[in-house]
């Protein structure tokens, strides 16, 4: 028998909690205690599988992914709650139950590599066996809507759209892509901080081709949301703003090149906002946001005020392909630095001018 155990400030945990106990009609009429049901499926996961995602991807030769383990799942699914805001009234509680499980599946590939880990969903699933005490129908559902997050799907980047936007499960109505478009975009911007490794990045232990990945999460601050616009905030100290770092490249003979950290925030931005265009497809009213502020700041060590500060805007503007546009095309107003190599005069100069 279910008890009380989350509070709101547990976001999705609490609303399946508090569906199931209130609102029962919102889940298949079968004997299954769904919070419970779930808490236990979250516990295995946490322990047996979630850990063992980047060490799997290591020895599989992929070097040290950021964060894939409890602490990016808790992230995401914190990170889905805030996009959702007050429309998550609108889902139902069987629809939170299938969400949270996406999210705690969508990643578990990385076990086996980084390739078509999305395809590899599944295999993990059926490798636990007994163990997921799933039906073998929620199972499906379940790494349909996890696989959708990235990738491609018969040869289309265009996930979701495998995905009905109706259909039943269980014998309740349930909206698979619009459950697929919420996961996908909320860890789209779920790539903060937390997910970096920060000793191993201050004395250059992280492997070349990974490096920049985990430079980029170190600078980012957590997401916030301003009425229908994505607070993100970067901040630099001059050190990395300076000097570039190593990101994967398969054409190069070193298997890396060189970039300069701000130039990986310019395209992750762009990135965010394609994901927001593609998800929002998928996801209205739910996803209400339509624009993206980008705060960066640039700071020398032990000096208060910032070195460089600037903020940058992009609003959905309806093209067909944004990812075929420059981000240039896509600012509302051009940013005092157009790439790394700007930025990197712009702070000698003024650092010199001190």
């Amino acid at each position: 028998m279910t008890t009380v155990i989350y509070k709101p400030v547990d976001g999705l945990r609490y609303y399946l909690e508090e569906r199931y106990l209130g609102k029962r009609e919102q889940f298949p009429e079968d004997q299954k205690d769904y919070p419970n049901f779930f808490r236990n499926i979250e516990d295995y996961m946490k322990k047996h599988v979630h850990q063992e995602v980047i060490i799997g991807a290591a020895l599989q030769g992929y070097g040290l992914l950021n964060d894939h383990g409890k602490e990016h799942i808790a992230m995401v699914i914190q990170r889905a709650g805030l996009i959702l805001q007050g429309r998550i009234e609108d889902l139902s509680g069987y629809e939170i139950y299938l969400l949270l499980l996406a999210i705690h599946f969508h990643d578990v590939g990385n076990i086996y590599g980084r390739d078509d880990h999305e395809h590899r969903i599944f295999e993990v699933m059926e490798e636990l066996g007994t163990l997921l005490p799933l039906d073998s129908p929620s199972k499906k559902y379940v790494a349909k809507i996890a696989m959708a997050h990235g990738g491609k799907i018969n040869d289309s980047k265009d996930t979701i759209s495998t995905l009905l936007m109706s259909d039943y499960l269980q014998g309740m109505h349930i909206r698979p892509a619009l459950i697929a478009a919420i996961l996908r975009f909320a860890d789209e911007i779920a790539d903060d901080h937390t997910r970096a490794c920060r000793f191993l990045n201050k004395t250059k232990q992280i492997p070349p081709r990974n490096e920049v990945f985990h430079r980029y999460s170190e600078c980012l601050q957590q997401a916030a949301i301003d009425g229908n616009t994505l607070i993100l905030k970067f901040d630099l100290s001059m050190e990395k703003a300076l000097k570039t770092c190593s990101k994967e490249n398969k054409q190069s003979s070193r298997g890396y090149s060189k970039v300069f950290l701000y130039d990986e925030i310019l395209e992750r931005l762009k990135k965010c906002l394609c994901e927001l265009e593609y998800c929002a497809r998928y996801s209205r009213p739910f996803i209400q946001i339509n624009s993206i502020r980008a705060e960066i700041e640039v700071h020398a060590s032990n000096i208060l005020n910032p070195l460089y500060k600037d903020s940058i805007l992009l609003r959905l503007c309806g093209y067909p392909d944004m990812r075929n546009k420059p981000i240039c095309d896509l600012l509302e107003k051009q940013p005092l630095a157009m790439n790394g190599q700007e930025l990197k005069h712009q702070i000698l100069e003024k650092s010199n001018a001190k």
